[in-house]
């Protein structure tokens, strides 16, 4: 198990996080908290205040991230160029 740090800041409903990851924000009152990450993901955390109960929901890919698998090199090619040059 990895050591962990984490700095939290709280002003009013604004929260910044400083972890060794980067810069969190994120904006709320107790129970509904909206926030960024230092990667950008985005997410809603829906809690009960005092029991450590909560749910969380990602809330699609940070800006700019197309997502998706890049295709491999020559792998379609390779199977069209065998079925031009076959004999029948």
């Amino acid at each position: 198990m990895g050591w962990r740090f984490r700095r939290t800041l709280n002003l009013g409903p604004l929260r910044g996080t400083l972890s060794k990851s980067g810069l969190g924000l994120s904006f709320g009152v107790p129970g509904i908290r909206l926030g960024v990450g230092p990667d950008g993901r985005r997410q809603l955390t829906l809690g009960f205040p005092g029991l450590g109960v909560s749910w969380t929901k990602s809330l699609g890919r940070p800006r700019g991230d197309v997502g998706g698998e890049a295709p491999r090199l020559g792998t379609a090619m390779r199977g069209e160029r065998n079925s031009e040059f076959v004999d029948d």
